[in-house]
């Protein structure tokens, strides 16, 4: 049993057909992560300056902390750091591997990470992953019934966690409010704690018209959720969890809409709209339609999951 969780014995293709062959699933499977990992052309080239949407910047000391040369202690430091056990990149490299082999091939590693922070380059090889499927149901039928997960080099791994102990120092500075985990002195409860004052009393159908969206990654007209205005509140986010919060009217969602649009130009992230769902209250039944027409979301109700804590209204 544990074996066939493990084999991939026939899958759907895009036009529904059922498909056993090995070379077909395979073929299938290429196809669609080719497709979702691979940058699409956008009709519409979009020009902006980034730094004109940034709001927090960080000072002359940390940008020197982030720019200074790699130090030999820095990558051995990294090297101890990591954790045993873990499932090696395509080079079959494990991080036991390099720590005990560290008197014979320290001197290479060292190299090639302070090469890359020297030059801002790495070879494609260095940073190549093996894509490993995991099922997210007991009968997977289609290719979105797994969950990926990327093994990388141990190399990679090393030059990652450097970026990332540099950045540690800055994200508090950063990071705005909204983000409630993985920055020191936040947690993740607080964003649920959040939105659940949001949503409290919206079986209450004489509250102001409002909306919330749930997706997964303001300008004219645009109009705060009645308790987000004074604290200047519009999403709260966990990685790509997404909550918007704001008035429900014609000109607050077409600049939602717009905004989601923009970030998905400019990052090549774009909604999912199977996953993301819109919640109203103080609408009628006319106005949720039209509303509807405008995000292309579909519409749910409360109680919903906000990373696996049941949103309640009461």
């Amino acid at each position: 049993m544990y074996q066939a969780r493990n084999r991939i014995i026939h899958i759907h293709n895009r036009n529904g057909l059922l498909v056993e062959e090995y070379e077909e699933i395979k073929k299938i499977a290429i196809d669609f992560y080719q497709n979702l990992f691979t940058q699409s052309s956008s009709d519409s080239d979009v020009q902006i300056d980034l730094r004109q949407m940034l709001r927090n910047k960080i000072g002359e000391e940390e940008k020197h902390v982030l720019s200074r040369s790699v130090t030999v202690e820095e990558i051995e430091y990294v090297m101890r750091g990591m954790k045993m056990g873990k499932a090696p990149g395509p080079n079959g490299f494990t991080s036991e591997f390099y720590r005990n082999a560290w008197p014979v091939v320290g001197s290479f590693v060292i190299e090639v990470v302070q090469n890359f922070f020297g030059t801002a380059h790495m070879p494609k090889y260095f940073n190549s992953t093996t894509i490993t499927l995991i099922p997210k149901v007991n009968s997977p039928l289609h290719m979105k019934d797994f969950r990926t997960i990327l093994c990388c080099n141990t190399i990679y791994k090393y030059i990652i966690t450097i970026l990332v102990n540099r950045l540690k120092g800055t994200l508090d500075t950063l990071s705005g409010l909204q983000q409630t985990a993985y920055v020191s002195g936040r947690h993740i409860a607080d964003g649920i704690l959040l939105i659940h004052e949001i949503v409290y009393e919206y079986h209450r159908n004489c509250t102001k018209p409002r909306c919330e969206l749930k997706g997964r990654a303001e300008g004219g007209g645009f109009v705060f959720h009645p308790r987000c205005k004074e604290i200047d509140l519009v999403n709260v986010n966990f990685v790509d969890d997404l909550f918007i919060m704001c008035g429900a009217s014609d000109a607050s969602l077409r600049v939602v809409k717009d905004t989601l649009e923009l970030f998905g130009h400019i990052s090549v992230l774009n909604p999912n709209l199977s996953k993301s769902t819109r919640y109203f209250v103080g609408v009628n039944v006319a106005e949720e339609v039209r509303f509807s027409g405008i995000l292309g979301m579909s519409i749910s109700s409360l109680p919903v999951r906000y990373l696996g804590i049941p949103l309640t209204k009461k």
